[in-house]
């Protein structure tokens, strides 16, 4: 088949990998723009060192790499490692922006290129891409990573904040907040809900646009509500199903690390509504010395760090020392301040 028709089995734009990399047919003015896009990851990336962050570990990987092949690779390691660099970049940056949300269609040669990707001789193992990617900014997972902070749900009732049910009808994007209330979509768990809500998330990461990951954006919610079973009792308006409450702790501390933290180009209406959860907290008299003392804290382990440039090691010991005395008399301080501390 692939003899009597193969340009039905050959990449038409660009050629990925070992074994298209070099062909000199249709792929040649794709070498400059692979060029183009690593030099503009690099630098969205802030990586001045490429051959220390990118190359070194690829190269770790080529012996790996080798076996995924049905076929032997002439190319010498050097070669290869350079290869995979150069492609893999370029393909993390293809699926961070193939799918804009400012582009209302998809031109025809971007999916020209985007089918030869999907091209089994054309790919780039992903072993490959997961090192590239952990040594950039996570584009694989997150495109840019942030994450939802927010206290936890008994921590929330312990500062007079309810949470209550939505109507059966209502979903994520209707999660709101007025004044102390916070209403939440309800949450049925059962046996399988841990892997049918990561492949939820994974799915969703994979075919929504970068400005909108509602689904990512209310688990971390929760994994932030949910860290222990008195969190879990707060929220038995929200959370049902026939699982145990330790099981839905170890559920959604489970997930917490698992998920990824979306960042996007505008503030969601979920995001906005854990900027209010966190405005009526932080505002608290009890939450305003432990704001202020935590700022101090951190300035004084920048001040801290800047004097140690200039001083004796002997001085550094003794800083670093009374630096650590000090944050912790602050920290007891400040617990005290907000939970309260028995006086013997």
């Amino acid at each position: 088949m692939t003899t009597k028709n193969p340009e039905t089995y050959e990449p038409q734009q660009i050629g990925l990998g070992p074994i298209h990399h070099f062909q000199p047919r249709p792929y040649k003015k794709m070498e400059q723009k692979k060029l183009a896009v690593m030099q503009k990851v690099l630098q969205d990336n802030d990586i001045k060192d490429y051959e220390l962050t990118i190359l070194n570990n690829v190269k770790k990987l080529v012996p790996i790499v080798r076996s995924c092949y049905d076929m032997l690779l002439e190319h010498d390691d050097e070669h290869l490692t350079w290869i995979f660099a150069i492609d893999g970049l370029f393909l993390l940056d293809l699926f961070q922006n193939y799918n804009q949300p400012e582009l209302t269609e998809v031109g025809p040669e971007k999916r020209l290129v985007a089918q030869d990707v999907l091209m089994v001789e054309n790919q780039i193992p992903f072993l490959v891409l997961k090192e590239i990617d952990e040594q950039t900014i996570s584009i694989l997972e997150t495109f840019t990573q942030t994450k939802l902070v927010i206290p936890s749900a008994s921590n929330l009732h312990s500062a007079g904040f309810k949470f209550h049910s939505l109507e059966e009808n209502e979903g994520i994007k209707n999660t709101r907040v007025w004044g102390k209330h916070v209403n939440l979509p309800i949450v049925t768990l059962n046996k399988d809900s841990d892997v049918i809500l990561k492949n939820l998330v994974a799915y969703e990461a994979l075919t929504s646009n970068c400005n909108e990951f509602p689904l990512a954006e209310f688990m971390v919610l929760i994994c932030a509500l949910v860290v222990n079973v008195d969190d879990v009792k707060r929220l038995e308006n929200v959370i049902k199903g026939d699982l145990p409450v330790d099981e839905v702790v170890k559920l959604f501390t489970g997930m917490s690390g698992s998920i990824p933290g979306m960042k996007t180009t505008e503030k969601t209406e979920l995001q906005e509504t854990i900027d209010k959860i966190n405005m009526a907290y932080n505002s608290r008299w009890r939450m305003k010395p432990y704001l202020l003392l935590k700022k101090l804290a951190h300035w004084l382990l920048v001040a801290l760090k800047a004097i140690g440039g200039f001083v004796g090691s002997s001085w550094k010991i003794v800083a670093f020392i009374l630096s650590l005395v000090y944050v912790f008399t602050l920290m007891v301080q400040c617990y005290c301040d907000v939970f309260g501390c028995r006086k013997n």
